[in-house]
């Protein structure tokens, strides 16, 4: 790991902090390891069982008490359900896949240089993707959004700008 850490990044490993997942050694299975991939495996299965099972049952309860409600709180309702349908699928996506990668990669014992500043773009980017996704979902908020973003554009007149030469 020494070599690959240094033929890669130039760096060494002894003066950097690292985790590194060994899951075989040459006496087999590292237990010790495969240990903490189990744990990792049981909070996640734990934490999406309960989000499915929440989501499922709020939809369920929701679906039989909205026909009550007016049109547009119906409306406003849909919205935010797939919201937050969507605020559930995006850090599955995000995140934990490639969390996913660092975790199960090294259980396949072959060789490969994983792309981490992609990984850790991936991970980072969630913050802002959650407020996006609720501002796009939700139709008063992606409504004063776009006149915001046009009354923004028709501000700043495009000769004040200057040009490229």
């Amino acid at each position: 790991m020494r070599a690959e850490v240094y033929d890669c990044y130039g760096l060494d490993i002894s003066k950097i902090a690292a985790l590194i997942m060994v899951a075989y050694d040459s006496e087999g299975i590292r237990w010790r390891n495969m240990s903490y991939v189990i744990i990792c495996t049981a909070v996640l299965s734990v934490q999406y069982f309960i989000i499915v099972f929440c989501g499922f049952r709020l939809h369920k309860e929701m679906n039989t008490k909205i026909f009550h409600f007016s049109p547009s709180y119906r409306k406003l309702h849909q919205q935010c359900f797939k919201a937050l349908v969507i605020q559930v699928t995006a850090p599955t996506i995000v995140m934990f896949i490639p969390v996913c990668l660092i975790l199960y990669l090294p259980l396949l014992n072959i060789n490969f240089s994983l792309p981490t500043a992609a990984l850790y773009c991936s991970i980072t980017i969630y913050p802002a993707l959650d407020a996006i996704i609720v501002m796009y979902n939700i139709s008063d908020y992606r409504n004063k959004f776009t006149i915001g973003i046009k009354k923004l554009a028709g501000a700043i007149p495009l000769s004040s700008i200057g040009s490229i030469d």
